[in-house]
């Protein structure tokens, strides 16, 4: 029989549910986002599933909607808010060793529905809707291109290997 050795485990606390999971590619990060029951806190947790290192980001301030991992782990896009409504989303990406705020996107952006940093880890696009576009951020440089999409809350994006085109798949009637 094979054995299982977890090197993540966490119990949640009375009232705390667990809003989003994600990870990097080789699995070797893993992270999730919980809020208390009264919404009065919100954390962002990430482990090194090979170490069982955990970090904590937390900000009673801002409600945590989405996080992603770039490909190899070492960077960390959370979209977050000032209000339960969404409609003042930031970007804001941070490194992972140390949890440090490297970039923040303008809060300009409305209605986040995916995050996505290309393979090189220095662009990150972010799909919206309302309106229905896709902007394209390189955090290093501050520089951002807005295109304007048809597309639905469900659809996922990803980079291609090479990172020159950006893949939509659309689960909804206009489905691409």
């Amino acid at each position: 029989q094979d054995e299982f050795d977890a090197k993540v485990h966490y119990q949640l606390a009375e009232g705390q549910t667990l809003n989003l999971l994600f990870g990097d590619l080789d699995g070797s990060r893993l992270g999730a986002t919980f809020r208390s029951e009264k919404k009065t806190e919100n954390v962002l947790k990430l482990w090194n599933t090979k170490t069982g290192r955990e970090q904590t980001l937390t900000d009673s301030k801002a409600w945590i909607f989405g996080a992603t991992l770039s490909a190899e782990g070492e960077l960390l896009a959370v979209e977050c808010c000032e209000s339960d409504k969404g409609l003042d989303a930031q970007i804001r990406v941070y490194r992972t060793t140390d949890m440090q705020l490297l970039a923040s996107y303008p809060s300009t952006i409305h209605n986040i529905v995916r995050l996505r940093f290309s393979n090189d880890g220095k662009r990150l696009a972010i799909a919206t809707g309302k309106p229905d576009q896709i902007v394209f951020w390189n955090f290093e440089t501050s520089d951002s291109i807005v295109t304007k999409t048809q597309w639905d809350r469900g659809a996922t994006i990803a980079f291609s290997g090479d990172d020159a085109r950006l893949f939509a798949i659309n689960p909804g009637p206009r489905g691409y």
